[in-house]
């Protein structure tokens, strides 16, 4: 939102059409090595990353542990909870079903596996929902 952004500041891009592999082949520089950690980004990113590193002349590392924990000493512990059935009035379709239409797909492209490695793809095929990631309701007072 460029109307909400001092411009001499800073850059406004556009997601969609600027996004972060045109940023990253355009920014970075023949020999730049550029950290990432792997347990942030899906497969699919990380290729996308690595690719428009190298047509950069630069190399994709990744970083373990990641360099933000390393310099947040006091940072909150992960939530531990157990993922629950996510009720089948919100969720639309049965998990059985969502596989189902799935596999039909998967014989209709002639493709032998699909991956589903974001864990909102694993959340809504198994119908399920976790503590983990905080939403908007989980930020609303109690009568939400």
């Amino acid at each position: 939102m460029r109307n909400q952004t001092d411009t001499s500041l800073f850059e406004t891009l556009d997601l969609m059409s600027d996004g972060p592999t045109n940023w990253l082949e355009a920014n970075l520089t023949k020999g730049a090595k550029l950290g990432y950690d792997p347990w942030l980004h899906t497969q699919g990113a990380i290729e996308r990353f690595r690719i428009s590193a190298e047509r950069a002349g630069a190399t994709l590392v990744p970083l373990s542990p990641n360099a933000v924990d390393q310099i947040w000493p006091d940072q909150p512990e992960p939530p531990h909870a157990r993922a629950v059935p996510h009720p089948l009035e919100l969720a639309g379709e049965t998990s059985q079903a969502k596989r189902a239409r799935l596999a039909e797909d998967l014989k209709k492209t002639r493709r032998r596996r699909r991956s589903a490695d974001a864990s909102h793809s694993i959340c809504w095929l198994l119908n399920i929902r976790g503590a983990d990631v905080r939403t908007r309701r989980s930020r609303c007072p109690s009568r939400c």
